[in-house]
């Protein structure tokens, strides 16, 4: 089996690199670096399968989360905002009001 790439004992470079710059990043950065990490675990398999977090958008009275979906999909993620968002706020902590949908190209 291969192991990840560590540069401190068993830390993965991964987690190692986002621990050092974490503290740099603002609030919408560590929020996006989260849900870009933890995405399948926080809409499982399916859903990241054609829906994925691509920006945040911070105001004062809006949290809007940009998914880039699979074309085709558009719809279906829709209809499945309230459940998204739920899943989404429950997991982060944060509140996120609304998703903007976007056609874009299933990532490699």
């Amino acid at each position: 089996m291969v192991r990840p790439l560590s540069i401190w004992g068993e830390k993965p470079l991964k987690s190692a690199l986002t621990s050092l710059l974490k503290p740099m990043l603002n609030e919408r950065d560590k929020l996006l670096i989260t849900l870009s990490g933890e995405w399948k675990l926080i809409v499982g398999e399916e859903v990241a399968g054609y829906a994925w977090p691509q920006d945040i958008k911070i105001t004062k009275t809006d949290r809007i989360l940009t998914l880039g979906v699979t074309p085709g999909m558009n719809t279906l993620v829709t209809h499945q905002e309230p459940e998204l968002l739920e899943k989404i706020n429950r997991y982060t902590g944060q509140g996120i009001t609304r998703l903007k949908v976007l056609n874009s190209h299933p990532r490699a």
